[in-house]
């Protein structure tokens, strides 16, 4: 449960958080208090930094985010404003560049860039030279989380234990591409594992780190990250190749907001204490490799023979041989198929984790400036 001291600091960041950004020029963003404003009387006006030749939108800064793979902390929908520390940061990024902000929903950095929006929250470095990234803010990675304060665990603290696990989605599929010899209990959704974490019906709970740092923040103050499954992979700011005026002056404002703490304020608001994650540092030692013809890990709960459970869950979760990207991420999702899969939904895709933030998760008929997609949250 969220405590009385969780409350006062959450309120205590937020409006430190809005303090900053008054300061500095910075727009509010949409989700610390509605619609951007333009009203420069009370607070210092930043000059634009940008030529409106360069925007899709003059004087506006049109971010993409992909509310249809929505997933707290860094981008859902509330209201029909885009929410999270991907909206946080973009406004706070517009203020900085002396630009009202706009967001729109796009399912990828190709086919939106300088058409439908400037920039788009939440990429990996392409591999196609199809858009460059301004900055990176966040990391993408299957992660563990465990009651109490153990350091980064060691593959013989995770070994034969019992782990809680979203069913179906891509943290699932890294684990079954391992050798690790646990006990999966899956779940419809990572609320549902932490909360099985609470109660000690498991032992670890592997998802997505941001979204498991947002939980054990926000609701379980007991619960600590301990170390990553895989090599996290940086995310940030996607521009075009061609818009190298756009590009520059989206990495000059990112870098002031790092250094003048607003970067900073915004992640402790949705992240509390959690500090960006290194594969050196934070990722668990010596995962074992899959060996061909092994069982891998053994299923059981809800989801242990191709049962689809929750808004998101696709595919099967029994054993069986993982093909596809299955990158981990906001907008990432491998397709699982295995031939010993059981049940009618042998093959399917897996999907990211699927994680709810407070309790108005709902909302697939709002409007707005952004588009709503089936795994909105509320605050």
């Amino acid at each position: 449960m969220i405590t009385s001291r969780k409350k006062i600091l959450a309120l205590a960041s937020m409006l430190t958080l809005t303090a900053a950004l008054f300061l500095s020029g910075c727009n509010l963003p949409a989700s610390l208090g509605g619609e951007p404003s333009n009203d420069t009387s009370s607070r210092t006006q930043v000059q634009q930094t940008v030529q409106d030749s360069a925007l899709v939108n003059a004087g506006t800064l049109t971010v993409g985010v992909n509310l249809d793979a929505a997933m707290a902390p860094l981008c859902y929908e509330q209201d029909g404003d885009a929410r999270g520390l991907d909206a946080d940061l973009a406004s706070a990024l517009a203020g900085q560049m002396g630009l009202k902000v706009k967001f729109v929903n796009v399912s990828s950095p190709a086919s939106s860039l300088g058409t439908v929006c400037d920039v788009v929250m939440g990429q990996r470095a392409s591999t196609e030279g199809v858009y460059t990234l301004a900055g990176t803010y966040a990391e993408s990675a299957s992660a563990f989380f465990h009651k109490g304060d153990t350091g980064i665990a060691k593959v013989d603290d995770l070994s034969s234990k019992r782990l809680g696990l979203q069913g179906g989605s891509v943290s699932e599929a890294a684990l079954d591409r391992t050798g690790l010899t646990v006990e999966k209990k899956g779940y419809g959704k990572v609320n549902d594992a932490f909360a099985a974490l609470e109660s000690g019906d498991v032992d670890y709970v592997l998802c997505e780190a941001y979204a498991g740092a947002y939980l054990a923040h926000s609701a379980y103050e007991d619960v600590r990250f301990v170390g990553t499954l895989n090599r996290p992979e940086a995310e940030g700011i996607a521009c075009s190749n061609s818009n190298t005026e756009l590009s520059s002056a989206v990495s000059s404002a990112l870098d002031t907001l790092k250094g003048n703490g607003v970067y900073s304020l915004i992640r402790s608001r949705w992240l509390g204490d959690f500090d960006s994650i290194e594969a050196e540092t934070d990722q668990v030692k010596n995962i074992p490799t899959k060996q061909e013809g092994t069982a891998g890990a053994t299923t059981t709960g809800s989801n242990a023979a191709g049962t689809t459970t929750g808004s998101n869950a696709a595919g099967s979760n029994a054993a069986g041989t993982t093909t596809g990207s299955n990158a981990a991420g906001s907008n990432a999702a491998g397709t699982a198929a295995g031939s010993n899969a059981a049940g009618s939904n042998a093959a399917g895709a897996a999907t990211t984790d699927n994680t709810t933030a407070g309790s108005n998760a709902a909302g697939s008929n709002a409007a707005g400036t952004t588009t709503t997609g089936s795994n909105a949250a509320g605050t």
